[in-house]
Formats: C-alpha cells, structure tokens, sequence
C-alpha cells in the first residue's frame, strides 16, 4: 500500500505500438492516463459486469494483454516508480516543512496527494525539478542520533529530540538536546553527555508518609566527564536492565541509503521523465 505514479510514453502518438486486438483509431488516452479502447469502455458503460463479460470479456483480456508489451515501455510507461508508502508520504512533506517549507519550496510543499489519483501537471515540473535538487541537497546531509549499548554496540533505536530515549526504561527527566542526552536533577540543573552508564537500585523508595511508592532510584555515571548523578523518578515495574552502558553517536538519517534518498530519487526520475516526454505524472 502507498503512492505510485507513472509517466507514460509516446509510442501511441507516434504510432510505435504492436499490432493489437482493436483498431488503432479505436485507440485513445483516457481520463487516468491510461491507452485504453474507445469501443470497451463504451460497452462498460453500456452493459453490467455479466453483460460485458458475456459479450466482451474475451476482448478485453487480450486488450490488457497486448498493452503489457504492446512498445518497447511495459504498459506504455516510460517511467514508472512506487514512490514510497504513506508513512514515507508524510515524512516528505515533513522533510519539506523542516527544510524551508511554503516559503522556501512552495511547489515541493503541495507536490505529492494525499490519496491515490490525480495528475501533477507538466507546467510545473521544470520549477519543481529545481526546488527538489535544492531540497535534496540538504537532505542528504540530514543527520539523527541514535543509542547504543556500549557493550556490544548495539543500536537500540532511533531518537527524536522531542521524545524518550527508552522504550523499555522510561525516565521523565531524560531527554534529548544538541546531539546528547540531557539529564534534568533534582535542583532542576541539566547535564549533557553522549556516553553513560544507568545503574538502577533493586529497592523501591519508601516514603515516609505514603510508605513504598513504586519509584526506583537510578544513578547515571557519566564516563565522558568522569562525574555521577543521581536520579529516582523511574516508575513502573523494576527495569529488566538493572545496568548498562550506553553511548549516543550522531550518524546519516535512517531513510537515507548509500548517501541518497530513495523516496526523493524517485519522486526526481518521474519529474525528468515528465519533462523528457511532455506528458504528466499520474499518481496512483
């Protein structure tokens, strides 16, 4: 599931097709941008499924067959990309948004649908081609922070400013800041370090008025700066690390690959392919 588009070429109007089951002036492009037959999509309007079938349900399985391979561009597509799913959708126009938005990009910013269907026009791909390749550009250099356990270097998931760095060790006075981890304690006083070590308590604070409160203390051993802190505001059920040592690193975005950004490349090869046949993208 997701947005795919296509570009389709011009054998039709150049009169580059294979022989086919209808005639060629029976041929036409359709509302979707789609070769298809004058004389069936009449009888579809004309009959119900079993009336068509009956009549020309033959006919048009060959008329699919035959425009599978009927040129050189498999189903009269001279490009045609899965552009991404709809998570990767919204992390372009997130992406857009973070790197200049409306202002800065404003065709990029209304570029891809929201659903499937439709048409981006031809006007508009050159300018849109130039936006992209700017966009692009800064994209690449995108960079996250991710975690790792220092014992065995592995990364235990990506981290966004905004949230908490654990799944499995919630701590409402960690977060994210400037590339490290921020450490808020009880003075209200944050702390930065991007290689630490959590040793949790195996006992429950006791509280003198409200008795065992069902919060675990923590220290956080700090090993880039030789220093510990002590935090107690883990609630829950006791960890199921009591200890380990961690290390943020800052490395290339997870949706990059090999330096680029597939869902981008795509999105420039239908633009190009756009420009290069004078034909639409059709979004599907």
């Amino acid at each position: 599931m997701g947005l795919d588009a296509f570009v389709r070429c011009n054998c039709f109007e150049e009169h580059k097709l294979k022989p086919g089951p209808v005639p060629y002036e029976d041929l036409y492009i359709d509302a979707d941008g789609y070769l298809s037959s004058r004389k069936l999509d009449s009888m579809w309007q004309k009959y119900d499924f079993a009336g068509f079938d009956a009549r020309y349900g033959e006919l048009q399985d060959q008329f699919m067959d035959w425009r599978e391979s009927c040129c050189e561009h498999e189903d009269c597509k001279y490009c045609n990309e899965w552009v991404s799913n709809w998570a990767g959708v919204m992390r372009f126009n997130y992406l857009v948004e973070t790197f200049g938005g409306k202002e800065k990009y404003p065709l990029l910013s209304t570029l891809l649908p929201s659903a499937n269907g439709g048409y981006y026009p031809l006007e508009k791909a050159e300018a849109t081609l130039l936006e992209l390749d700017d966009f692009l550009s800064h994209v690449v250099k995108h960079a996250e922070t991710r975690l790792f356990r220092a014992e065995t270097n592995e990364m235990i998931q990506y981290i966004d400013k905004e949230k908490s760095p654990w799944s499995e060790m919630i701590i409402s006075s960690i977060d994210i800041a400037d590339g490290k981890v921020k450490f808020t304690d009880f003075a209200k006083k944050d702390t930065y370090s991007n290689h630490f070590k959590i040793i949790f308590s195996t006992e429950k604070v006791i509280s003198q008025k409200y008795g065992e409160i069902g919060i675990y203390g923590c220290e956080i051993h700090l090993l880039d700066q030789g220093k510990t802190i002590v935090l107690s505001n883990y609630y829950g059920s006791r960890p199921s690390i009591m200890e380990s040592e961690y290390l943020f690193k800052t490395g290339p975005a997870r949706f990059l690959y090999e330096g680029k950004y597939p869902t981008g490349e795509r999105i420039k090869n239908l633009l190009v392919a756009s420009l290069e046949t004078g034909n639409p993208i059709v979004w599907c």
